[in-house]
Order: structure tokens, then C-alpha cells, then sequence
């Protein structure tokens, strides 16, 4: 059981003294308000957020508006409240813990869905990423509602409303009865973590807005496929304590005297800097390239079905090639700042090309003849439904130089 003396923070389970955050407490057990550059600072946060941008399926600005400032406005508003007063995140900054925990383990469980269920794999394509982000919000956000089992006070006895905002100084934190309303409030916080952008983005699908915003209402059994994704991460996260280790240390002395961290193996991680900001005018995602490609292809500056051309028809699909038409792009926009990786990751967030069972990326061969056959080359690229770029009914036929990869 996790007890907030007066004069220290007593950390127990199973007789072994729990891990910390290095530099929390000041005089007599108050904690001092933390940035989140140093909340997000010890290794278990650092190897979340590492995880968390691998499965990200935008380029790093989408990354930092969409799932980068909720992380750290979260951050900010929880300090090192624990997730329990028992239990594996019942510790000094176990509720940040178990919130990315439980997000990267959600996102990386759904990855290999296809939403919704039963729609046409071109559907699937277009709302993947927008599933992904409903997901990863409710995982980060599912369990606000054990807020309301804590009162927190400033030295002069004011309260600290946590959730809603930082602290403005000194803290101290005590477990009190839940009421009926801890849903309610838990709602309210989620809803002020949600990015303005993000939302609106996300409003495109009204099915997938709706099932996040039952669920981060307090009715969670209305997230269906969301609803399914975080309580099997939570199940995964309480099972795998070995994925999910974190350093242990002495427990919190109130003294105010730093606690030396143990060092461990450097993981390769992501910067969390005040620098760190985003773009909030930026157009998310990116269709710069997408706009170009449509324009390109009207004007005739990409020719089509030619034994030389960048993009074929091949069944009511358009076929780009890559990496050749990102370059091509960037070679038209000699001042731009974004590299090819970014460019192709932001159309990959757009979600118009043709995917299934997570393959984006088609092969064909490309004869030198028109008959296709004798030697041909491999080239790579994505489909993209023709009606998504053609006028129906005036569409070029199929190209006579490409046939499928045997």
C-alpha cells in the first residue's frame, strides 16, 4: 500500500524499495514542479517515446502536434502522482508510466488491424492512420478517472487542480474517497489534452471520432475496437514487467537530497526540448506533394504509360514509383526544407495509396518491350485508386510496359 506521510513518501512492494525520479522532493516532503524535459528524462520515458515515434504513422511535425504535445501537456499537469496507492505503477511517477506503457503497447497491438472491420481495404487505407491516433489518445488518456482518488494542496493550502493545470509551486498529495463524478472530471481532462488540429483532422471520420469520445467519456465499452485495444495493452502491461521494467533505487528520503539514478544501457531515443515546438499554422499532413503529383499529372509535366514515365495505370489504379517521384518533387522545390523520408511519410499519412495486411509498397516489372516479354527492370510504388486522380470515364488505359512481379 502506497503511503503519503507527512514527512516522506514510503515506496514498498514485495519488501523491495521502489524507483524514482531523481530530483522531486523539496523541504519536508513537498514536491517541486518539474518540466517536461526532466519528467520525461528517466529511461522508462525516454524508451516510451522512442517506441511511440517508431509506430507513428506521420512524419515527425504530424508527430509532434498530434502526439508529441498531448504527452507532454500530460506531463506536465501529473508530475509524479502515482497510478495507485497499490499495485505495479503504485510509485512516484507511476501514473505517467503507466500512461505511456499502456499507449505504446495499444498502438503496437493494433498495427496489424484492419478498421473498421469489414470495410473495403481502400477504406481501411484511408482511416488507418486516424484509427491509430484514436487509439494511442485513449491508451494515454484511459485511466484519469483515478484522479478523482486524490486531493493535492500548495504550502499556503490552496489546492492544486492536477489534470487541468501545473503546479505553480511546491505540492503535496493525499488519497481521498473517489465521487461519483470521477468520470466526469477524468472527461473534462482528457478533452483539454486533445490537440485542436488533431480533432479537427480527425472529425474527417465521424465513426472513429465518435467511438474516442464515448470512450473517453467514461463509456468505454462504446469504443468498441478501441476499447478492446487499451484493455488488452493493460492486461499485456501488467503480465510483460519485464518490458516494462523500471530502475530500482532507494526509496524518497524528504530531506531534499538527490538520489543517484543507476545507470543503465543508453537506449537510442528521441530529443524532448523546450525547442520543441509546433507549428501550429502548419498544414497537417502535408499535401504539398500530393497537390503537385495531381497538378503534375493534369498539365502533362508527368507523362503517364510511357516506357521512361514515373507513373502507370494498372487496374483502375494509379502506380507512382518511389523513391524516383519524391525526388523528382524536391527537384522542383530547391528551397525546400523537408527531406524525401519526410515527404514520403506525410503522403503515406494521407492514406490514399492502396494497402493491405500493412503492405504499401508493390513491385511490377517493367519490360523493354511493349509485348512484356524478354529482360525487364523491377520498379517499386504505391497504388493509388484512379478516381482519387482521374475523371471516371476519361482514365488512360492500362500501361503496356508493366505487368506484375512473378
Amino acid at each position: 500500500m502506497l503511503k503519503w506521510a507527512t514527512d516522506k513518501l514510503n515506496l514498498t512492494r514485495d519488501k523491495v524499495l521502489l524507483a524514482e525520479v531523481t530530483r522531486n522532493t523539496d523541504i519536508d516532503g513537498w514536491f517541486s514542479p518539474l518540466s517536461a524535459e526532466v519528467l520525461l528524462s528517466t529511461e522508462n520515458c525516454k524508451r516510451a517515446l522512442q517506441q511511440l515515434w517508431e509506430s507513428c504513422p506521420f512524419s515527425r511535425q504530424v508527430w509532434e502536434v498530434f502526439w508529441l504535445t498531448p504527452i507532454r501537456e500530460l506531463t506536465v499537469r501529473l508530475q509524479q502522482l502515482p497510478a495507485a496507492q497499490s499495485g505495479t505503477y503504485a510509485r512516484e511517477g507511476g501514473m505517467l508510466d503507466e500512461a505511456l506503457d499502456v499507449a505504446v503497447c495499444a498502438v503496437r497491438l493494433s498495427r496489424g488491424w484492419m478498421l473498421p472491420q469489414g470495410a473495403a481495404p481502400e477504406e481501411q487505407a484511408e482511416q488507418s492512420s486516424a484509427w491509430c491516433t484514436a487509439i494511442f489518445w485513449a491508451a494515454l488518456l484511459h485511466n484519469l478517472s483515478v484522479l478523482d482518488e486524490m486531493t493535492a494542496f500548495y504550502q499556503d493550502g490552496s489546492r492544486w487542480y492536477f489534470g487541468l493545470t501545473a503546479p505553480s509551486t511546491c505540492w503535496r498529495v493525499r488519497f481521498t474517497p473517489a465521487t461519483p463524478e470521477a468520470a466526469l472530471k477524468a472527461a473534462i481532462v482528457a478533452y483539454r489534452l486533445l490537440p485542436d488540429q488533431g480533432l479537427c483532422w480527425l472529425f474527417r471520420w465521424p465513426e472513429v471520432t465518435e467511438r474516442l469520445l464515448a470512450y473517453l467519456s467514461g463509456n468505454k465499452s462504446a469504443g468498441g475496437t478501441i476499447h478492446a485495444a487499451v484493455s488488452e495493452a493493460r492486461q499485456k502491461c501488467a503480465l510483460q514487467s519485464p518490458e516494462f521494467t523500471v530502475v530500482l533505487a532507494p526509496a524518497i528520503q524528504a530531506s531534499g537530497s538527490t538520489i543517484t539514478k543507476p545507470q543503465k544501457e543508453s537506449l537510442e531515443t528521441i530529443e524532448v526540448q523546450e525547442t520543441i515546438i509546433p507549428r501550429v499554422n502548419a498544414e497537417i499532413p502535408d499535401e504539398s506533394f500530393w497537390h503537385w503529383l495531381v497538378a503534375s499529372l493534369a498539365d502533362g509535366k508527368l507523362t503517364v504509360n510511357a516506357q521512361d514515365s514515373l507513373v502507370h495505370i494498372i487496374k483502375q489504379h494509379v502506380f507512382v514509383q518511389t523513391p524516383d517521384c519524391f525526388y523528382r518533387y524536391l527537384a522542383t522545390k530547391p528551397n525546400a526544407e523537408s527531406s524525401k523520408d519526410d515527404i514520403q511519410k506525410n503522403f503515406e499519412a494521407l492514406n490514399r495509396h492502396y494497402n493491405r495486411n500493412g503492405k504499401g509498397i508493390y513491385i511490377y516489372r517493367k519490360y523493354e518491350s511493349e509485348r512484356r516479354d524478354g529482360r525487364f527492370i523491377k520498379m517499386f510504388g504505391y497504388k493509388i485508386p484512379l478516381t482519387l486522380i482521374f475523371t471516371r470515364g476519361i482514365a488512360p488505359a492500362d500501361s503496356l510496359w508493366l505487368s506484375p512481379n512473378k
